[in-house]
Protein backbone atom coordinates (compact mmCIF):
# COMPACT_ATOMS: atom_id res chain seq x y z
CA UNK A 1 0.00 0.00 0.00
CA UNK A 2 1.37 3.64 -0.63
CA UNK A 3 0.76 7.11 0.90
CA UNK A 4 -1.91 7.63 -0.86
CA UNK A 5 -4.26 4.64 -0.01
CA UNK A 6 -3.89 2.76 -3.24
CA UNK A 7 -2.46 -0.64 -3.24
CA UNK A 8 -0.42 -2.16 -6.20
CA UNK A 9 -0.09 -5.75 -7.57
CA UNK A 10 2.01 -6.53 -10.86
CA UNK A 11 0.58 -9.55 -13.09
CA UNK A 12 2.24 -11.27 -15.85
CA UNK A 13 1.43 -11.93 -19.32
CA UNK A 14 -1.06 -15.06 -19.21
CA UNK A 15 -1.13 -15.19 -22.93
CA UNK A 16 -0.72 -18.45 -24.86
CA UNK A 17 2.84 -16.99 -26.38
CA UNK A 18 3.72 -16.40 -22.51
CA UNK A 19 2.07 -19.73 -20.64
CA UNK A 20 4.18 -22.48 -20.60
CA UNK A 21 7.81 -23.20 -20.13
CA UNK A 22 10.71 -25.24 -20.65
CA UNK A 23 8.97 -27.87 -22.48
CA UNK A 24 7.10 -25.38 -24.59
CA UNK A 25 4.74 -22.55 -24.90
CA UNK A 26 0.73 -22.81 -25.16
CA UNK A 27 0.20 -21.51 -28.26
CA UNK A 28 2.51 -24.47 -29.94
CA UNK A 29 -0.30 -26.73 -29.12
CA UNK A 30 -2.69 -25.57 -32.12
CA UNK A 31 -3.17 -27.83 -34.63
CA UNK A 32 0.02 -27.50 -36.76
CA UNK A 33 2.27 -26.24 -34.22
CA UNK A 34 5.39 -27.86 -32.96
CA UNK A 35 3.22 -29.63 -30.12
CA UNK A 36 0.07 -30.44 -30.87
CA UNK A 37 -1.95 -33.59 -29.75
CA UNK A 38 -1.11 -35.72 -32.82
CA UNK A 39 2.67 -35.13 -33.28
CA UNK A 40 3.61 -34.79 -29.81
CA UNK A 41 0.85 -36.05 -26.68
CA UNK A 42 3.89 -36.02 -24.42
CA UNK A 43 5.20 -32.91 -24.81
CA UNK A 44 1.26 -31.40 -25.25
CA UNK A 45 0.92 -32.34 -21.60
CA UNK A 46 4.12 -31.41 -20.39
CA UNK A 47 3.10 -27.64 -21.49
CA UNK A 48 -0.41 -27.86 -20.35
CA UNK A 49 0.72 -29.26 -17.52
CA UNK A 50 3.99 -26.15 -17.03
CA UNK A 51 0.84 -23.23 -17.56
CA UNK A 52 -1.56 -24.84 -14.80
CA UNK A 53 1.23 -24.14 -12.93
CA UNK A 54 1.46 -20.63 -13.40
CA UNK A 55 -1.86 -20.46 -13.56
CA UNK A 56 -2.18 -21.44 -10.09
CA UNK A 57 0.45 -19.54 -9.28
CA UNK A 58 -1.26 -16.50 -10.01
CA UNK A 59 -4.33 -17.66 -8.64
CA UNK A 60 -2.62 -17.92 -5.51
CA UNK A 61 -0.90 -14.75 -5.23
CA UNK A 62 -3.94 -12.93 -6.24
CA UNK A 63 -6.01 -14.69 -3.60
CA UNK A 64 -3.36 -13.64 -0.80
CA UNK A 65 -3.44 -9.97 -2.15
CA UNK A 66 -7.48 -10.25 -1.50
CA UNK A 67 -6.82 -11.82 1.53
CA UNK A 68 -4.38 -9.49 3.18
CA UNK A 69 -4.68 -6.41 1.65
CA UNK A 70 -8.08 -6.00 0.50
CA UNK A 71 -9.87 -7.42 3.05
CA UNK A 72 -8.15 -5.90 5.61
CA UNK A 73 -8.57 -2.83 4.62
CA UNK A 74 -12.05 -3.31 3.80
CA UNK A 75 -12.72 -4.25 7.31
CA UNK A 76 -10.47 -1.30 9.02
CA UNK A 77 -12.97 0.85 7.01
CA UNK A 78 -15.95 -0.92 8.50
CA UNK A 79 -14.64 -0.50 11.73
CA UNK A 80 -13.81 3.47 11.48
CA UNK A 81 -17.89 3.82 10.16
Amino acid sequence: VVSNQQARLGISSVNTAALGGVSGLLYQLGTGGSADLTSDPTTAASIVEEAINQVTSLRGRLGAFQRTTLETNKNALNDTL
